[in-house]
């Protein structure tokens, strides 16, 4: 029996670019959803094809056609983040064969051709991402935003369905007045352009110097990119302003949450912004940018204030507003919480998914039954 409720006899499979364990949203997201699927019976065994080239991964392509071929799977779920390799797969005649009719659905957390960009990247984006779009048998996003964007590249017939990320219970402090007047901005996100880190450092540049900065997430993900945050670190209107954490554990992420006094993302696309609910969870007030997904998470107005992409000068009086303001923060605070507990809970999303999976593997059972 697989799942509660299952339908199939044999393991799912998940598909992942590189480990299931780490802590960035869309590794979250896949480890939490595999997690819970095993919980409640489903077997699921997880093929990391060790993807990373852009936008064909032709090794990995063969990496994913070999798992696929000694795989007995139900059905097979292929992480966006895999997409060159599926696209290599597919392209070199290797894709079908190896899935011998097993039903493909794919992950999308967001589509690359939704982020900022030269116009020939983007299209370049399009071309790899639809193609590897209509190989899938369903679409499963992240959020009603990457969904949109999604479903015009689809095969006529194909479901689309959203299954929104949840979020866990943090205790956070937030919106307290601090004894010593200091106000902690917290930014989680891997140092690439799409999550603004240089702009948040310049608009701390001209906040007061009682807001601080902890920077949480991975540094090697771009090192042209890394170098200019590191360049702009170096600035001395930031000295002892902000505290580098790089990648952390579990625990010491909580602990950030709860030494926190708000949030601040300042990306210029979020197919979703998983650390926007986990904020809420915790309490905090945040400063985010208008893009993508980030208003289906959050309010603007209400326990958030959103500006838009690149503005540092609408970035830093919004810090201003919430740093100047003890009530303010507390305000917004009691909105958060109230904010999360309109959202899914990760048991909600491990649901919705499983309700997806028991549509796909139906049909798959009555074949292998036939």
């Amino acid at each position: 029996m697989v799942g509660e409720g299952g339908q199939g006899i044999r393991p799912l499979g998940w598909v992942t670019p590189g480990p299931l364990q780490q802590l960035t949203g869309g590794y979250l997201y896949d480890a939490r959803i595999v997690d819970g699927l095993r919980v409640r019976g489903w077997p699921v065994g997880v093929l990391d094809i060790r993807a990373g080239g852009w936008p064909l991964d032709l090794a990995a392509g063969r990496r994913l056609a070999a798992g696929l071929r000694h795989a007995h799977w139900s059905s097979v779920v292929v992480d966006e983040l895999a997409h060159p390799a599926l696209a290599a797969a597919h392209l070199t005649g290797r894709l079908r064969p190896a899935l011998r009719g097993t039903p493909l659905i794919l992950l999308v957390h967001h589509l690359r051709c939704s982020e900022p960009g030269p116009w020939h990247g983007r299209a370049l984006a399009r071309m790899v991402e639809g193609l590897v779009v209509r190989t899938a048998d369903l679409v499963v996003c992240t959020s009603e935003t990457t969904a949109r964007t999604v479903r015009p590249l689809t095969r006529r017939g194909i479901q689309t369905a959203v299954v929104r990320p949840g979020w866990d219970t943090h205790e956070g402090l937030s919106g307290r007045a601090n004894p010593d007047g200091e106000v902690n901005l917290l930014l989680v996100g891997h140092w690439t352009p799409r999550k603004g880190i240089l702009d948040a450092l310049a608009a701390l540049q001209r906040t007061g110097l009682g807001v601080t900065l902890d920077l949480v997430g991975e540094q090697d993900r771009d090192p042209a990119y890394a170098a200019r945050v590191w360049a702009a670190l170096r600035a001395p209107d930031l000295k002892d302003r902000v505290r580098v954490h790089g990648r952390v554990s579990a625990g010491m992420l909580r602990r950030r949450f709860s030494e926190a006094d708000a949030l601040l993302l300042p990306s210029s696309h979020e197919g979703y912004g998983m650390v926007l609910a986990e904020a809420l969870a915790a309490g905090l007030p945040i400063v985010a940018t208008r893009v993508g997904a980030v208003p289906e998470v959050v309010r603007g107005g209400q326990e958030a204030e959103l500006v838009q992409p690149g503005d540092v000068g609408a970035l830093a009086r919004a810090i201003e507003r919430l740093a100047r303001s003890p009530d303010e923060r507390h305000r917004r605070a009691a909105l958060a919480r109230e904010r999360a507990a309109s959202l899914p809970t990760w048991s909600d999303s491990i649901l919705a998914f499983e309700r997806l999976l028991q549509a796909v593997a139906a049909p798959s059972a009555t074949r292998q039954a036939g």
